[in-house]
């Protein structure tokens, strides 16, 4: 053996002892990852990319001994998409501007957006997009919301009392009264991607609120 070798030998049989030693340990590493402990770990992450989003009920109205109304409730509708998760940008623009009679340019803009989320339309009522909720495109997410409103002002409005900004009663009859009107608000459960988009998938939980009760009041509107 050359002076060389056995200088560097020792060097050599470590340096192979600790890669021999760290392949062992990965090895071993990955074995627990995917086979002792690959189910718990994919459930875990499966779970992990759920999210339960609350579905609001529709307040109950008051009426009036002969069932005219004290109050309404203006339902709306918003519409947005996951710009990145659309393929055909200018047919989907198409599509939602006929359905609305609404511009397809200022859509086509929010579709080549870079932002993760975009509104195409908010707070539309239910008579300006009737075709877009019954023919709704795949990739187009659905948000109905309801503001209360009293269409004859402050009449009765100490008896009637009001709601907060939650529709949640406050005084009078809104607020005594507020678990019967409100209903029960549902759930419906959203798979998240790694990027953060919703995966709307119609196979996953739900469940769909009920709207409140009405109450009709012996007084007179009149």
């Amino acid at each position: 053996m050359t002076k060389t070798y056995l200088k560097y030998r020792s060097r050599v049989i470590i340096t192979s002892g600790l890669i021999v030693f760290c392949w062992v340990g990965l090895s071993v590493r990955l074995f627990q990852i995917q086979i002792i402990d690959g189910e718990e770990l994919r459930l875990k992450g499966h779970n992990q990319s759920m999210i339960q989003k609350p579905l609001k009920a529709v307040r109950g109205n008051i009426f009036d001994r002969d069932n005219a109304a004290f109050t309404r409730n203006i339902i709306h509708y918003s519409f947005g998409v996951h710009p990145a998760l659309i393929d055909n940008k200018e047919e989907f623009a198409e599509w939602i501007s006929t359905s609305i009679d609404g511009n397809k340019d200022k859509y086509l803009k929010k579709l080549n957006s870079s932002r993760s989320f975009e509104y195409l339309e908010r707070n539309l009522q239910r008579k300006h997009c009737e075709k877009l909720l019954i023919n709704k495109p795949q990739g187009l997410i659905v948000e109905r919301d309801s503001r209360r409103y009293y269409p004859h002002g402050n009449l009765a409005s100490q008896v009637l009392g009001f709601v907060d900004l939650d529709d949640k009663g406050i005084a009078g009859i809104e607020q005594k009264f507020n678990s019967y009107l409100a209903g029960k608000p549902g759930w419906i459960v959203r798979q998240m991607s790694g990027r953060g988009y919703s995966m709307y998938k119609t196979n996953l939980p739900q469940k769909t609120p009920v709207d409140g009760a009405s109450i009709q009041l012996t007084i007179d509107l009149d």
